[in-house]
């Protein structure tokens, strides 16, 4: 289903957006 893929992938986006902004405000400090 489209549907539950599209769910996954927005997981996964979201995932990766949180470990880069994790890793920008480490480097700030």
């Amino acid at each position: 289903r489209p549907g539950v893929q599209d769910a996954a992938l927005i997981e996964a986006i979201q995932d990766r957006l949180s470990n880069t902004l994790q890793t920008y405000i480490r480097c700030r400090h």
